[in-house]
């Protein structure tokens, strides 16, 4: 059952508040051909959980799909790095606890012609502790059109940027993967040799 929250709408099991979602984004205007960064904000009760884009050995990754104007253009979800959670029956999963920001670069076309955009997405997810709910809600964010923007929820950006895997040390250096071995997940990373540009004098 979803119900309305002030911040946002709450997914309630039993009269418990299991998931709260909202948008939010990263600037407080919407500049013609600007990049921008929105995140869904996804807030778990106590001991509930919902997952990783790899899950692990059962759940599902949480979704987002937009409805958005022609000429919009929206990036890969950036998710940061995850737990390891135990689902019912030992099972090995990947996921979040407690909070998790899910952010999507958001590119605008070049000529807008309101004075406002509301950017509207469908969320869904898979919350579990002893059971699993799926959960979902259309979640809208609505935000002014102008010629120059402000940073806005700087701080909660900031620390899930930071929580971002990073590109070590470069891609032209080395590559990076993600691989199951089991019920295990593991990290590869790759060296890149790079072509000798010393001669053999003849």
């Amino acid at each position: 059952m979803f119900a309305l929250a002030p911040q946002g709408l709450a997914q309630e099991y039993q009269g418990k508040q299991l998931v709260r979602g909202e948008l939010l984004a990263d600037t407080d205007a919407v500049v013609p051909g600007k990049p921008f960064t929105v995140g869904l904000l996804l807030r778990m009760a106590p001991a509930w959980h919902t997952y990783w884009k790899f899950s692990g050995d059962a759940g599902l990754p949480t979704e987002l799909k937009w409805k958005l104007p022609p000429g919009w253009k929206v990036g890969e979800i950036q998710w940061p790095v995850p737990l390891k959670t135990i689902d019912p029956g030992d099972i090995q999963t990947y996921g979040y606890e407690n909070e998790v920001l899910l952010m999507q670069e958001i590119t605008p076309p070049v000529k807008l012609d309101s004075s406002s955009m509301k950017l509207t997405a469908d969320a869904s997810w898979l919350v579990c502790e002893r059971i699993c709910i799926p959960g979902g809600a259309t979640l809208q964010l609505e935000l002014p059109v102008s010629t120059n923007s402000q940073s806005a929820n700087t701080e909660l950006f900031g620390r899930y940027r930071r929580l971002l895997p990073q590109n070590w040390p470069g891609a032209s250096v080395a590559t990076a993967d993600w691989s199951r071995v089991g019920s295990d997940l593991r990290l590869g990373a790759k060296h890149r040799r790079r072509a000798s540009k010393n001669r053999i004098a003849k």
